[in-house]
């Protein structure tokens, strides 16, 4: 008996071991979800135009090694505030990036409000998941989905224990598998491509922009948002 537990150990810490030095390289689409902004804008010719305006997806890669990951833009992506039927235009640059790193279970994000560089760092949030029978196919991964809370809003996750890590695009985490595919009422992630290589990663630590937390950087956007919209008031 004692034989056969230390060999089931040893098969055991073989997997664990190979999972974590595995690189995964995963390929999301990030769709704007405008419509729910645009039900703001009584004006359909005003509606039709701001529509037409907007690049609503952007592309974003993955890459995660040893409970660490980078997430970061590789596309431009045009999104949109609609603030008293003003639109309200801000570009996420190619440098837009997140590191997550699930041993310590915090993240840095670098951004932009305009000129302004910042450097978010804080905890990652604890997402409240419930987890659910319905199951589909995504990227040819057997997935399941997840019911989830953040910040308040209903979110909807189909994640794979095909690919046991408990990672996802942006901030989102906690699941016993890799998330191929998730909805917000004002995002969706749809996994494009998914490369797994042995090659070690060494993720560079980000350092650009005036260091805040979550909640002090959503305090200036929120400022920022409301000046521009003033100023897009006065000029009309």
């Amino acid at each position: 008996m004692k034989i056969i537990h230390n060999l089931s150990f040893i098969f055991i810490f073989f997997i664990t071991s190979t999972i974590t030095s595995q690189t995964y390289e995963v390929t999301y689409i990030e769709s704007k979800n405008i419509e729910s902004k645009l039900k703001k804008i009584k004006d359909p010719l005003l509606k039709a135009k701001i529509k037409s305006q907007l690049k609503a997806s952007g592309k974003f890669v993955l890459t995660a090694y040893n409970k660490q990951s980078l997430y970061e833009a590789t596309e431009q992506m045009a999104t949109a505030e609609v603030q008293n039927n003003i639109k309200v235009i801000s570009i996420r640059s190619k440098k837009s990036k997140v590191f997550k790193n699930l041993k310590s279970n915090t993240y840095l994000e670098e951004t932009s409000i305009l000129e302004d560089e910042y450097l978010i760092s804080d905890v990652l949030p604890e997402i409240q998941w419930e987890l659910t029978n319905d199951r589909k196919k995504v990227g040819g991964y057997n997935c399941k989905k997840a019911l989830g809370q953040f910040h308040g809003r209903s979110i909807e996750a189909w994640y794979t224990v095909e690919i046991p890590i408990s990672d996802g695009p942006y901030i989102y985490q906690g699941l016993p598998g890799l998330i191929l595919e998730l909805h917000t009422p004002y995002k969706s992630f749809t996994t494009e491509n998914i490369e797994i290589g042995s090659t070690p990663v060494k993720f560079q630590k980000l350092s650009i922009g005036k260091k805040v937390t979550r909640n002090d950087f959503a305090v200036v956007e929120k400022k920022k948002i409301k000046e521009m919209t003033l100023h897009a008031t006065t000029k009309m």
